[in-house]
């Protein structure tokens, strides 16, 4: 029984080590751009590919089309993820707000309030500027 428990505790190990680091991020060296295109975190790229799901894709090619921005803003000394979706009327779902690890910030929070009028910022990712 001893030895099915450590085994058991050795796989949950093995497991929780071997967690994709590319789903989860805790600094801004953790995203990256390869071609032109975020390919890390892969929450940011799901986020970001969702956005250009949600519009008609290129009729000559099928590609998805891109509207976003993305971009680092320090407050409180922790960073965050603004993503506006340049195409949305809707001024919620067109800014959008994330801890660096993806965890979505509620809009009709103080902290999105806070984080739409900081000034600290510095632009990871612009899909028009490519």
């Amino acid at each position: 029984m001893k030895k099915l428990a450590l085994m058991m505790s050795l796989v949950i190990f093995v497991v929780a080590c071997s967690k994709n680091d590319e789903e989860y991020s805790s600094t801004k060296d953790d995203f990256r751009i390869v071609n032109g295109k975020i390919v890390r975190p892969k929450w940011l790229v799901n986020v970001v590919d969702g956005i250009a799901d949600q519009y008609n894709r290129s009729p000559d090619t099928g590609k998805r089309i891109y509207s976003s921005i993305v971009s680092f803003v320090e407050y409180n000394n922790q960073v965050y993820i603004h993503i506006i979706d340049l195409l949305s009327s809707h001024s919620i779902l067109g800014n959008r707000y994330y801890t660096i690890s993806g965890d979505p910030i509620d809009p009709m929070s103080d902290l999105y309030t806070d984080l739409c009028n900081a000034q600290d910022r510095e632009m990871f990712w612009c899909s028009i500027c490519q």
